[in-house]
């Protein structure tokens, strides 16, 4: 079985030419027929939490999902994420909107429902995932996890001052991310 059938790109060209074009009752009655709108939330309450500023214009695949016959993401490069941009400077909590910036997600958030659904999943990673109580054995864990290889790297090594007050950098960005997106959850 071939990954990419006939007739895909035409399938691809004719869902980004609705997107473009549909009125917003147009929008509202198909997009769950294109896309599986569900995993694009999910996918964007993550990039969102994580400040992921490029996830937006590049960075994932979007591939059509032979058995639903729906439009997915499969997410890659997340190394300008948790308060640092890609040469690890920091980004304040604010950077990246809680709504997003493409036309797809202003799309889907312009449609109430889909924005309660989105609201509701963000709210549920703010509570239980997103949450230091929830992150700090899991940064901890990996930081000690890849602390023999950064000792090894000729890149960082001289520079293990930052690489070891990292944790507490993370977990000071998922605090002022979660107040930063809670407080603007309201006005989307």
């Amino acid at each position: 079985d071939k990954a990419v059938r006939e007739g895909d790109e035409e399938k691809l060209e004719k869902f980004i030419f609705n997107l473009n074009t549909w009125t917003n009752t147009e929008f509202e009655q198909n997009i769950e027929k294109y896309l599986n709108v569900d995993r694009y939330l999910s996918w964007l309450v993550g990039i969102i939490c994580m400040q992921n500023y490029d996830g937006f214009v590049h960075n994932y695949a979007l591939y059509l999902n032979h058995e639903s016959g729906r439009f997915e993401l499969i997410p890659w490069d997340y190394d300008a994420t948790w308060g640092r941009d890609v040469n690890g400077k920091v980004m304040e909590g604010d950077y990246v909107r809680a709504q997003g910036f493409n036309t797809l997600t202003a799309r889907l958030l312009a449609v109430n429902s889909i924005k309660n659904r989105y609201i509701k999943k963000m709210n549920n990673v703010l509570n239980n995932q997103f949450t230091i109580e929830y992150m700090k054995p899991i940064i901890y864990q990996l930081h000690e996890y890849i602390a023999p290889y950064v000792l090894k790297d000729p890149y960082v090594k001289d520079n293990l001052e930052q690489f070891y007050k990292e944790p507490e950098f993370m977990l000071s960005f998922i605090k002022e991310r979660t107040a930063y997106i809670e407080n603007n959850l309201l006005t989307l």
